[in-house]
């Protein structure tokens, strides 16, 4: 678990540091795969309904949500999707939640609270890289990309504390991604319209 947990952590920070769509939807896609590898227990074998779920988790996270992404960038040329080098204020930023996240993590290895640490520590790490992202990147789709590393990593950091997560809460969280791929689909394309770029930077001008 700790090596999936591992790949969602290097997936983050492979969206946060690249500066093409395609590589970081590469990176969700191993995203995907990775919490598809989190929701497998030799207990599944037992229980077909939840084989179900964990192949809708592989469907909505490896497959459907990455494809949409595909689809929006697809439609522009290459150039129309590459996100501006990261400020300073970003490196800064980012070797603050490091810091933050190191702490955490030894704090945990010495309390005894948790089975595993190290997931722990991966799932904060992931969630922090995913918010941080949403901060420092402009592109639209980068942005969207963030959100689904948030979410994958809020879903690390439940299974480290608590090894399972609720059926329903399970559920729920699938369906908030697929409206989640849908509506940004559907904005990427009003951007374009409006402003032919997905740099959101451009909804300033929409300021009274």
């Amino acid at each position: 678990m700790d090596s999936a947990g591992l790949v969602i952590l290097l997936g983050a920070l492979g969206i946060l540091l690249s500066r093409r769509v395609p590589i970081g939807i590469g990176a969700l896609v191993a995203q995907g795969v990775s919490v598809g590898v989190l929701e497998w227990t030799p207990s599944l074998r037992q229980h077909p309904e939840l084989l179900i779920f964990l192949g809708a988790t592989l469907a909505m996270k490896a497959g459907l949500v990455p494809a949409m992404v595909w689809r929006g960038f697809s439609v522009w040329p290459d150039a129309h999707y590459r996100d501006p080098a990261l400020p300073l204020w970003a490196y800064v930023g980012g070797l603050f939640l490091w810091a933050v996240v190191y702490h955490v993590g030894r704090v945990l290895d010495t309390t005894g609270l948790v089975s595993s640490p190290t997931l722990v520590t991966e799932g904060l790490a992931t969630v922090f890289v995913g918010l941080f992202t949403v901060v420092a990147r402009r592109h639209f789709l980068s942005q969207v990309m963030s959100l689904m590393v948030v979410e994958n990593g809020l879903v690390l950091l439940a299974r480290a504390l608590t090894g399972s997560l609720p059926a329903i809460l399970e559920w729920g969280l699938l369906i908030d991604v697929g409206l989640l791929g849908v509506v940004a689909l559907w904005i990427n394309q009003r951007l374009h319209h409006l402003f032919r770029t997905a740099d959101t930077g451009v909804l300033k001008r929409l300021r009274g």
